[in-house]
């Protein structure tokens, strides 16, 4: 699947999550929603970034931030 089915799908993700990893090629769009059953949940979509297809795709629930990891000593 290309680039331009997941933006016609999903629509655009959050530029903010985007991500490009040099020593893989790959680049990383994200999504964020809100299950079913209330939980936050992320979706992350792996795409070869010279050819422009999906690589993978997984769901994983969203990390809560934790107020002490983020709180510099």
């Amino acid at each position: 699947m290309s680039m331009e089915d997941v933006l016609r799908i999903l629509g655009p993700s959050d530029a903010r999550l985007t991500v490009y990893f040099k020593a893989r090629d790959e680049l990383v769009w994200d999504w964020r929603y809100c299950a079913a059953y209330g939980e936050y949940m992320r979706m992350p979509v792996l795409f070869d970034a010279t050819a422009g297809q999906v690589r993978s795709t997984m769901v994983q629930p969203e990390q809560p931030v934790s107020i002490e990891a983020s709180v510099l000593p």
